[in-house]
């Protein structure tokens, strides 16, 4: 008699997941884990998610920032004047950087650029100047799966307010040798 498992399957029965079986259950965990956030940045009391996003908000930004789909925006404090960096969805059309920015009204990175709309940009591995525009007329909640589908389905999720953001990026410095 062959061993049982749970449900009354053979031990066995969940051994072999084929070639993509294992990553695609990685991928499903991380995925699930990064939109049960989402439930939860929405559900927070603001006091809470603040401290949390303050704490965890952009640990592993500089790495993310290389994936394709993100980027680190980088602003100038209203307040402080001091340079402060956030990781973003986003992409590049036609020289510009586009972002779709979840309750614009509370993210710091928005006022900053309300206040001084010079910006920094990582593309690739280096820094470009831009200047950011806040673009309220358009459609946000359509252009956000447009420009980066994970990224965009997260911030449907934890925002309640939608604003685009277009970054025109300076010419690149040739690199004088």
């Amino acid at each position: 008699m062959e061993p049982m498992g749970i449900w009354g399957r053979r031990a066995d029965a969940n051994r072999h997941h084929g070639r993509l079986g294992r990553p695609m259950a990685v991928l499903a965990g991380v995925l699930g884990a990064y939109y049960a956030t989402a439930v939860v940045e929405r559900l927070l009391p603001r006091a809470w998610l603040r401290r949390f996003q303050r704490q965890f908000g952009n640990a592993g930004g500089e790495a993310m920032a290389r994936l394709p789909g993100w980027t680190i925006v980088e602003t100038t404090g209203r307040h402080s004047g001091l340079a402060r960096q956030v990781p973003v969805g986003g992409r590049m059309i036609a020289g510009s950087l586009w972002i779709v920015a979840a309750d614009p009204s509370r993210a710091s990175y928005v006022r900053n650029i309300e206040a001084n709309p010079r910006v920094r940009v990582m593309v690739g591995r280096q820094w470009r100047d831009g200047i950011a525009q806040l673009l309220s007329k358009d459609n946000a909640r359509r252009r956000m799966f447009h420009i980066n589908p994970i990224n965009g389905l997260f911030i449907g999720i934890a925002g309640r307010e939608h604003l685009t953001i277009r970054v025109d990026l300076e010419h690149a410095a040739p690199r004088s040798n």
